[in-house]
This record gives structure tokens, C-alpha cells and sequence, in this order.
């Protein structure tokens, strides 16, 4: 009796994908593709975000800390000595005692934060992405964020 393996080697010839199981899938990762990828740029931004933060907020409790301790109840004595503007880095604002290596980021170091506003009763410190020259500093070319007196964070357009 001998066996008809006719059928058995039609189906192995025959199997593997179809073109349109292989559109389906390829339609199904672009779809996925589509909808993760804005996702994935929001999350990396927040990440930027975050770092200039952190550095924003250390700025804030060391001029406040620095307010606490100070004869006077107002910044008249550093805004007296300093003349607030994009050149200011607050490192170079030796009362404060903020070394460079405070701002040891990925993506922001000290050369991006700066004074930019200095009364006795006020200042503004901002973050200019472009100053920076940290490591990844190329993707933060165009933030900027900035904090003041009252804490406020906000990006500036």
C-alpha cells in the first residue's frame, strides 16, 4: 500500500504567510507606531522639563535661604551688587555659593541658568536651553523656563 504524499507536500509549499496577513500586520504597527511615538516625544519633553525644574527650584530655596539670613527683609543688597540680565549665571553670584557642579544635568549645567530679574523685592531665574553646554544640551536648544519670587514655573514662548 503506498501513501499519497501528494496533499502533504502541496500544504508545505504552500504554507508561510499571505500578502494580506503581511499588510494587516505591517497596517497594525503603523497604527501602533502612530499613536506611541507622540506619546514618546511628550514623555521626553516632561523629562527636560523636570531637570530645568529641579535646577530652577534649588535657585529659589538658595535665594530664599539666602533672604532668611540676611540683615535686610529684601535681595536690595545682591540686586545692589548684580545687574540682573541674560549674561548673570547665578553661579557668578557668589553670596548664593552655588558651585558649577550644582548643576551637573544631562541636560542643563551652569552656564544655562540666569538672572534675569533682580529688585529687592523680586527676581526671575530662567533656564535658557541654547547657554547650555551639558551633554545632551542639542535637545534642549529651545526651552526655556523660568521661576520667580512666588515660585511660579513657567515656560516662556
Amino acid at each position: 500500500m503506498q501513501r499519497d504524499d501528494a496533499p502533504t507536500r502541496r500544504k508545505q509549499l504552500n504554507s508561510g504567510f499571505t500578502t494580506l496577513e503581511l499588510l494587516i500586520t505591517v497596517l497594525i504597527v503603523g497604527i501602533l507606531a502612530s499613536i506611541s511615538i507622540p506619546i514618546y516625544r511628550d514623555v521626553i519633553q516632561q523629562a527636560y522639563i523636570a531637570e530645568a525644574d529641579a535646577g530652577l527650584g534649588m535657585i529659589r530655596t538658595t535665594l530664599r535661604a539666602r533672604l532668611m539670613h540676611s540683615v535686610n527683609t529684601d535681595w536690595n543688597d545682591l540686586a545692589g551688587r548684580y545687574t540682573a540680565g541674560l549674561l548673570l549665571r547665578v553661579t557668578d553670584i557668589s553670596e548664593l555659593n552655588l558651585q558649577p557642579g550644582d548643576f551637573g544635568g544631562k541636560y542643563f549645567d551652569h552656564n544655562a541658568y540666569r538672572m534675569t530679574e533682580l529688585t529687592g523685592t523680586t527676581f526671575t531665574v530662567q533656564v535658557i536651553g541654547d547657554s547650555s553646554s551639558a551633554q545632551s544640551a542639542v535637545n534642549v536648544r529651545t526651552l526655556v523656563r523660568q521661576i520667580d519670587q512666588a515660585g511660579n514655573l513657567t515656560t516662556v514662548e
